[in-house]
C-alpha cells in the first residue's frame, strides 16, 4: 500500500488510497425450504488522486500490479472536475470497521436453523 502511494505522489499533487475487504455467507430459503449457501470474498483498492487541480480516481481488484492502476487514475484526472478540497492526511485517517462482531462467529449451521425457525 505504502508503495501505491509513494508511485501515486510521484504522478500528483496529492493522493488518497483505500482497501475494501468483504467477506459474506448468504443462506437462501425459498418456499418455505432451504435452496442454497453461498460464501464469498472481496478485496480491491481505491486510488484517489489531484493532479492538476482535478480530480482522478481509478480502482483494481489485482492488488499485485499496482503500476496500471496509478497510471489510470493518473491519467483520469484530466477529465476530472476541479478539486474544490485536499485529501485528508495521513496522520487523519483511521480504519474503519463495518460490521456487528456477533454476525462474525454466526456459522452457516446457525443461519440454517434460523432461517427454519424463522419458517416454522
Amino acid at each position: 500500500m505504502k508503495k501505491i502511494l509513494e508511485m501515486a505522489a510521484a504522478s500528483a499533487e496529492e493522493a488518497e488510497l483505500y482497501r475494501v475487504r468483504s467477506k459474506s455467507s448468504e443462506v437462501i430459503f425459498e418456499t418455505n425450504r432451504l435452496k442454497s449457501i453461498d460464501s464469498s470474498f472481496e478485496e480491491g483498492i481505491g486510488l484517489r488522486v489531484i493532479k492538476e487541480g482535478k480530480i482522478g480516481f481509478s480502482s483494481s481488484t489485482d492488488l499485485s500490479q499496482p503500476r496500471p492502476l496509478v497510471k489510470a487514475a493518473s491519467d483520469s484526472a484530466q477529465f476530472g472536475q476541479k478539486a474544490h478540497f485536499h485529501l485528508p492526511s495521513a496522520d487523519s485517517t483511521s480504519s474503519v470497521e463495518c460490521y456487528d462482531d456477533s454476525l462474525i462467529s454466526l456459522s452457516l449451521e446457525q443461519m440454517v436453523r434460523e432461517g427454519r425457525k424463522a419458517i416454522d
